[in-house]
């Protein structure tokens, strides 16, 4: 995969992060049982917000497997 493909893959997954934070919903990314704050309140009582995170997660651990593209993930987190 090309270096601009990754970033803009990188840029996709980033804003479906914060689309998922905003609106939150039940996750297998982190432990509903756990859950304290509003928004992971809304993510665990939400299924199909639930399940938008755990793609989220998942595709967030695919791209920190090329070491090549970690500094680029995290300099995209920081804007």
């Amino acid at each position: 995969m090309n270096t601009h493909l990754k970033q803009n893959t990188w840029l996709a997954i980033c804003m479906m992060g914060g689309f998922s934070i905003a609106l939150s919903a039940q996750a297998a990314s982190f432990d509903c049982a756990k859950a304290q704050a509003k928004v992971e309140h809304l993510i665990c009582d939400n299924p199909e917000i639930s399940k938008l995170d755990d793609e989220l997660a998942a595709g967030y651990k695919a791209e920190l497997k090329d070491e090549a593209q970690v500094e680029v993930i995290r300099q995209s987190q920081k804007k």
